[in-house]
């Protein structure tokens, strides 16, 4: 028999790559949309502590520990969702979910500036964190299914994005902040921004068809 027997090849390019070298990694559209997700969980992680006392001084507190509270539920929520999350998408459409958590991630975090009351902030911290697991693990879920045994080295691109974001996102509010005019502006200015990129993001992955959609279009009985 043939030596290539029983190898599945790509169909247009979008399942899992015959070849797995780091090039075919690299050459495949999909590694840098679930890259981008990834930098937008660290992007959105990495923020929630530049920004405290600015939102601090918006919805009176006393000081900006009493909203100490707020880094902890986002961190609590994503755990509690991890399982339910987990549990969908053994049912769902992986890119679905990841879109739905982007639209989620957009509506929470652009409501922030709109916060008065501590209250306010926790609530959205709750589906700020069920907003995690919805992006981080449908991202997981479709590495394995499009790079299978280099999905190891995939995942650690896209993780390396993640700690990219966490660099460069306080720095970026940090400058954003300094560069306004008004007081409060880049506060503003860095949520909406935020918010139109979960949005951006959530219109790819909703169009992109997902892995698993791709390989079994491409599938047939001679393999």
């Amino acid at each position: 028999p043939s030596a290539t027997a029983g190898t599945r090849y790509p169909e247009d390019g979008n399942v899992a790559m015959a070849s797995s070298s780091p090039a075919h990694m690299l050459s495949n559209p999909y590694l840098y949309l679930y890259t981008f997700g990834s930098f937008s969980n660290g992007l959105f992680i990495s923020l929630r502590g530049p920004i405290i006392p600015e939102l601090a001084t918006r919805v009176g507190a006393s000081s900006p520990a009493s909203l100490g509270t707020y880094l902890g539920i986002g961190g609590v929520s994503g755990g509690v969702f991890a399982i339910p999350t987990g549990l969908l998408l053994d049912r769902v459409d992986p890119h679905a979910v990841f879109a739905a958590g982007c639209v989620l991630r957009a509506l929470s975090v652009g409501a922030m500036p709109l916060c008065t009351a501590i209250w306010q902030v926790n609530a959205l911290a709750v589906a700020q964190g069920a907003t995690l697991p919805m992006i981080g693990v449908s991202i997981r879920v479709c590495l394995v299914r499009v790079f299978h045994e280099r999905c190891a080295a995939a995942l650690n691109f896209t993780m390396g994005a993640f700690g990219l974001a966490s660099i460069v996102a306080p720095l970026a509010f940090a400058a954003l902040d300094a560069s306004m005019p008004v007081h409060g502006e880049g506060f503003d200015a860095t949520f909406a921004a935020c918010a139109a990129c979960y949005v951006a993001l959530a219109l790819v992955a909703s169009v992109a068809k997902t892995p698993a959609e791709r390989a079994d279009d491409g599938d047939d009985d001679g393999d």
